[in-house]
């Protein structure tokens, strides 16, 4: 039997970072303005982007790239999927999670909204209906308020 030892290095705060659609070709010049300014890391992002553009198309396993770019512009991740269908498929999950960690109706609202698990059944406070899930059911402001992400303006 063969053991396997993983480890964990680095995660990602994933509310930092934005997500852009790109082509091979913008990588390199993408991963440049988002402050890419180690010429190690322009060189890894270069190094890709050319393998990919270099692979004959029988061999284009991973030539569908989209980037991770951090909020202030302070660096940019380059993600790669095999299929064009699996590039869209992360792309919108990442958008959608991004969408519950800060979603857009908190700009109508005056209050400073954050996910939060609830440990037991809570209702919201504006509608009084039943914040559904196991884990980060619905927003929390305030001390003793809850609310779901459906009424985020209007709360």
């Amino acid at each position: 039997m063969r053991l396997f030892f993983c480890s964990y290095k680095d995660s990602l705060k994933l509310a930092d970072y934005k997500v852009q659609e790109i082509s091979g070709a913008a990588a390199i010049a993408v991963a440049a303005a988002a402050g890419a300014s180690t010429s190690s890391t322009l060189g890894h992002a270069r190094r890709l982007t050319q393998g990919i553009s270099n692979r004959s198309s029988s061999d284009s396993r991973w030539a569908f790239p989209f980037l991770l770019v951090h909020v202030k512009n302070l660096h940019a991740y380059t993600m790669f999927a095999r299929t064009e269908d699996d590039k869209n498929k992360w792309v919108a999950a990442i958008r959608e999670a991004l969408q519950s960690v800060h979603p857009p109706q908190r700009a109508q609202s005056s209050h400073d909204v954050a996910m939060h698990t609830f440990e037991r059944p809570v209702s919201c406070d504006y509608c009084h209906k039943l914040l559904k899930g196991l884990f980060f059911q619905g927003y929390r402001f305030g001390i003793h308020t809850y609310i779901r992400k459906q009424v985020v303006g209007s709360a």
